[in-house]
């Protein structure tokens, strides 16, 4: 069991790094090559194979030990070329190769993410495992999204950034060809994996009903796609407004990329600690983080000189609440897929609730761009707050129908 905690932090670990780089360090990069909102909210866009790997995770149900390991070993490697090309040509004017690098890195991190997280479904026994398994998957995903700010604020170069993580990469490659994956209760053998129900396009369209179906599923997926989306609209977009304001791009990639995410951190490793069973928690953190959402909405809308020690204050609250409601979230997920469907389904089940949670923080960041460009930064900023409110209210209706 410690080996497997191990590996899969080590591997969500890998996965949070091409987030960080797609949410917190490009879109600044970006912004200081003199790109507009629109056009850095529409880079978001090459995210979509994210919202698609519902789609294909059927055909990954049944696979071996030995092909989930060499499909990790191949998504590294093309996400460590892709992320290459990416470093070569973000200061250059060859726009179309970078939407090329980045849409590959999208897709190849897609695939990577559908074979961690049926590893971790495989490896999850009880209820009991959902609590720590989550805080590893939470934690480890977001200290790979950290580590990325961490290096520019410690450099102040975006190349270093690229160059840290090349290294990392190539020694992950090493590393996992060497270690030893193993799915429990599938034998790997070429005569079992022959006899693997195939999924066709039928029996797809079936799985996919009995999931909808399938009691708190529902509730379930409209919170996944509603829950980050006053947050990721409100953060992506005050940051940008802090930069507007002449803050130093280093502070506000010290403080969002750093020292706010360990909050965020913190508030996983508790949101893994609660009672798993019980709703009331997480709409308490919901609360929470409205409010602090609305003061730090009036503080930098109109306050004439913006402190940034006052303004982490109130960050650290919003990102230590918004990480515990991320693990209480995960969790919800993850009960519905290990204990309400059959084995078969079950990849597909969180899969699907992933590309809903994922929809819900990328369509907002697409979006976000034009309308506070179109709204203004102020009246965007307080709409996030009310769509908060609203998932306060809904959370307490109708979400612990979910959880049971």
């Amino acid at each position: 069991m410690n080996q497997q905690l191990i590996l899969l932090a080590f591997l969500y670990f890998l996965n949070g790094i091409p987030y960080g780089l797609h949410t917190k360090l490009i879109p600044l990069k970006l912004r200081e090559q003199q790109y507009n909102l629109s056009s850095i909210s529409l880079f978001q866009m090459l995210s979509l194979p994210w919202l698609l790997k519902c789609l294909v995770t059927p055909y990954f149900e049944n696979s071996t030990s030995r092909k989930k390991k060499w499909w990790i070993l191949i998504c590294l490697f093309i996400i460590l070329m892709s992320i290459v090309v990416v470093n070569g040509n973000i200061t250059t004017n060859s726009p179309i190769v970078l939407i090329v690098a980045l849409f590959t890195n999208s897709c190849f991190a897609a695939l990577f993410d559908i074979n961690v997280d049926s590893l971790l479904l495989s490896w999850v026994q009880s209820t009991q495992d959902i609590g720590r398994f989550n805080i590893m998957q939470v934690v480890a995903y977001k200290t790979g999204v950290v580590f990325t700010s961490a290096i520019r604020s410690v450099t102040g170069d975006f190349n270093d950034v690229i160059i840290v993580v090349q290294f990392i990469y190539i020694g992950a490659i090493v590393l996992i060809y060497f270690f030893r994956i193993h799915v429990p209760n599938r034998n790997d053998n070429q005569e079992d994996e022959k006899k693997a129900v195939a999924i066709d396009t039928n029996k797809q369209t079936s799985s996919y009903l009995d999931i909808i179906i399938t009691k708190g599923t529902l509730a379930t997926i409209i919170f996944c796609l509603c829950y980050k989306f006053s947050e990721k609209g409100f953060t992506s977009m005050s940051a940008m407004f802090l930069y507007d304001q002449k803050i130093n791009i280093e502070n506000i990639s010290f403080v969002r990329g750093v020292v706010s995410q360990l909050f965020s951190i913190t508030g996983s490793v508790i949101g893994g600690l609660v009672d798993q069973s019980k709703s009331f928690n997480l709409s308490a953190a919901i609360f929470v983080r409205c409010i602090i959402m609305l003061l730090q909405t009036l503080y930098i809308t109109m306050a004439t000189n913006i402190n940034m020690v006052i303004f982490s204050c109130t960050d650290v609250i919003l990102y230590f609440s918004s990480g515990f409601i991320t693990t209480r979230t995960f969790s919800i997920m993850m009960m519905n897929s290990t204990i309400s469907l059959k084995s078969g389904l079950q990849n597909t089940h969180y899969a699907l609730l992933a590309a809903a949670e994922l929809f819900g923080k990328l369509s907002i960041e697409i979006l976000s761009g034009t309308l506070a460009s179109f709204m203004g930064y102020n009246y965007f900023l307080q709409s996030c707050v009310t769509l908060d409110f609203i998932l306060f209210l809904y959370t307490t209706r109708y979400l612990s129908i979910a959880s049971v």
